[in-house]
């Protein structure tokens, strides 16, 4: 902590004296970093400071950094300590394992070098396979992190890498490693100000079967409730789930078979978010929507207009006149912003996580888009599909890292890779 402190202080007097030493480029370099003239504050300025700190040049050469570490007046500490901060440069991070609050185990992405950092702070934030833009800075007993990190999801790789190709080839450098190494030095602004375009994208969701989300709901009027929960409760098309915890009245889940469920989903756009339920002992079949029987009335909900229409019809096939149709209503799914998750009873996240693992259990036979409509498990047979699939775990292991830190439940994941046989091969 003491070097820390230290370092934080380092920092302070760095961008302080080149602040008075070269304001007329530091007003150059903030145009530059933000054309529109709009302040910055907060994360986006530490990353204005510390990009023109370390990594533009000066009119004659030298960053700042350089500038300041070069100066005669320091004594020995501080500029052992800048000429450190000097040699920490931008590069791109693979996470390979993380003990929060202590350090980060770091894979280069480029050049696959590995090296263990110590951090107090960012390891409290960061998951296994995250990619970080950060500067490393050798230290003893262990290197650290210099300046603001930005961090990437695993599946944002491949955006990072073809942004790193279009820096290296604006300034004619080599395609390889060693030239976009050079470009994420020399592109800093760029990457600082690098916006991934799949956050672009505008979220949309869907159905299992493809059908945009919407909020439906029916009522009807019940004559006789007796017979009327005989009739619900026939699987597998209706499976009882017991009284509901939330509302009075016996849920009935309304499933259909997967494969006949998804055979004819249609293409979905880009950022496209599918939502998909199963049940344990059902493992071919996924909810369609739920109803509640609640004496003489009875409700079903469920996010799709086709899905609300197939319900009416089984509605009327089984319980026919038992039944008076009393409300029909859909209107918009407008997505809130996330809530705080409610910490699950001790059976709750055991069925969650059997879910969650029978889930993972079909995904790897399963086709997926992202690998041309090969399972994982063909895919992991295919050299030409390996990267895509490697991405792929990558992500699934980041949220099973992640949700494991805030208590939530999931499955081992660790067990994809042995089942793929691919442990040793894409784990390296």
């Amino acid at each position: 902590m003491r070097q820390a402190r230290l370092e934080s202080e380092l920092g302070g007097r760095i961008a302080a004296w080149s602040a008075r030493q070269h304001g007329d480029e530091l007003e150059t370099a903030f145009a530059e970093f933000q054309p529109d003239g709009r302040p910055l504050a907060g994360a986006e300025l530490q990353l204005f400071v510390t990009w023109f700190n370390s990594d533009r040049e000066l009119r004659g050469g030298g960053t700042p950094v350089e500038r300041y570490a070069a100066r005669p007046e320091l004594d020995r500490l501080e500029r052992e300590l800048a000429a450190r901060v000097a040699s920490a440069r931008l590069g791109l991070h693979r996470v390979r394992d993380v003990a929060p609050g202590r350090w980060i185990e770091l894979e280069g992405v480029l050049d696959g070098a590995a090296c263990r950092v110590q951090s107090h702070t960012v390891s409290l934030e960061t998951a296994r396979w995250d990619v970080l833009l950060a500067r490393v800075m050798p230290g003893e007993p262990l290197p650290s992190l210099w300046g603001p990190v930005l961090t990437f999801l695993p599946s944002e790789e491949p955006e990072l890498l073809a942004e790193l190709a279009r820096l290296a080839a604006e300034r004619g450098l080599a395609a390889d490693p060693r030239g976009l190494e050079e470009a994420s030095r020399a592109g800093g602004r760029e990457l600082a100000r690098f916006v991934p375009p799949s956050r672009l994208v505008e979220r949309s969701f869907f159905t299992a079967e493809g059908d945009p989300l919407v909020l439906a709901r029916a009522v009807w009027r019940v004559a006789d409730p007796a017979a009327a929960f005989t009739a619900l409760d026939s699987p597998p098309e209706l499976l009882w789930m017991g009284e509901s915890e939330e509302e009075a009245g016996d849920v009935f889940q309304l499933t259909a078979d997967r494969a006949e469920a998804c055979a004819n989903r249609p293409p979905l756009p880009p950022g496209a978010l599918c939502f998909e339920s199963s049940f344990s002992g059902w493992p071919d079949r996924i909810g369609l929507g739920t109803f509640v029987l609640d004496g003489r009335e009875l409700r079903f909900d469920a996010v799709s207009e086709a899905r609300l229409a197939g319900a009416l019809e089984v509605v009327a096939r089984l319980l026919g006149d038992g039944v008076e149709l009393v409300e029909r209503e859909v209107s918009p799914f407008e997505p809130d912003a996330p809530r705080p998750r409610r910490r699950a009873a001790p059976l709750a996240r055991e069925i969650e996580a059997e879910l969650l693992t029978a889930h993972y259990r079909r995904w790897l036979d399963g086709p997926l888009e992202r690998l041309g409509g090969a399972s994982p498990r063909k895919a992991a047979c295919d050299p030409a599909l390996r990267a895509e699939l490697e991405l792929l775990l990558r992500g699934i292991e980041n949220r099973a890292d992640r949700a494991g830190r805030e208590g939530e439940t999931w499955p081992d994941v660790g067990r994809l890779r042995e089942e793929l046989g691919l442990a040793a091969e894409l784990a390296a």
